[in-house]
């Protein structure tokens, strides 16, 4: 939900997503986490897992830049966690807030986004290495 708070330049983006499962699953159906559609602050394909969740919490600021078209910043807070079935007690969590910056153009045909998240917490035994910083970036023309 992308909610409008105090003024008309600052919005509150929350979601969550989940996935339940009875028993073990195929990699294919799995889900997954870490990368720039899930828990920002790590790598993707950092985890995976048979049941788990992925929340969001975002910041939006419209910035008032005589630039041409919209520049946004923002700050998230990203968490997420999954089980399998295959090993006992494997609940894994990743959490991770970050900062970046929304661009669209005058025209709406051209957007782009740069965010950077950093883990924070125990890195868990099934990664093997987390960057201190990951950086994802998006430039994207619509049709």
């Amino acid at each position: 939900r992308l909610q409008r708070l105090w003024s008309d330049r600052d919005f509150l983006n929350a979601s969550m997503t989940g996935q339940l499962a009875t028993g073990a699953l195929d990699p294919s159906q799995q889900m997954i986490m870490g990368g720039p559609d899930t828990v920002r602050s790590y790598m993707e394909g950092a985890l995976f897992g048979d049941e788990g969740y992925e929340a969001t919490l975002e910041w939006q600021h419209n910035l008032a830049l005589s630039w041409p078209g919209l520049w946004q910043s923002k700050i998230f807070w990203d968490s997420g966690g999954v089980a399998t079935y295959t090993i006992p007690t494997s609940f894994v969590n990743l959490t991770g807030p970050g900062i970046g910056g929304n661009w669209t153009s005058p025209g709406q045909d051209w957007t782009g986004k740069l965010e950077l998240g950093f883990p924070v917490g125990p890195l868990p035994s099934q990664i093997g290495y987390a960057s201190p910083v990951q950086v994802w970036g998006q430039i994207q023309k619509t049709f």
